[in-house]
């Protein structure tokens, strides 16, 4: 009875952190600049054409132009040595971004959603392209229907 007792308090304590961690990320993220998303759009693009080029001064960019949590992601991001590097540190960016961005703000990029990575990214077009894996899953995901800000 008592590690039942344990095991869901821990468990109310892990979920009310993780709801509080996500609510912090959608709050330290008010708006997004355009270059940014721009910088995101070209760092997507060549991480699932399996490309480094351009990612860290794309991510460099996007530090320049945000305050906060993107900012510092972003930051992380241009600090890659690597493609797989940058792949992992594009997550939190993504999340990050999503949540910053409308649908207005986000240039016609849809919001798509891979089960392998557990990670969102925006993408313009109607193929997905997959930027955790490049090549070897370039399809891998769907496109989400909501926002995750409208879920």
């Amino acid at each position: 009875m008592k590690i039942t007792k344990f095991s869901l308090t821990a468990s109310f304590m892990f979920f009310s952190f993780m709801a509080f961690s996500k609510t912090t990320s959608q709050a330290s993220v008010k708006s997004v600049a355009p270059k940014s998303v721009e910088g995101y759009l070209l760092i997507q693009k060549q991480l699932a054409a399996d490309s480094f080029e351009g990612v860290v001064p794309a991510a460099s960019q996007i530090t320049k132009n945000e305050k906060g949590e993107l900012s510092l992601a972003a930051a992380k991001l241009s600090k890659s040595k690597n493609i797989e590097e940058a792949r992992e540190k594009f997550k939190k960016v993504s999340d990050l971004l999503i949540v910053g961005t409308s649908e207005k703000e986000r240039m016609g990029a849809k919001v798509a959603f891979c089960p392998m990575a557990q990670a969102q990214w925006l993408q313009l077009g109607d193929t997905l392209k997959n930027p955790y894996y490049g090549s070897s899953m370039l399809e891998c995901g769907r496109f989400e229907s909501k926002s995750p800000s409208q879920k």
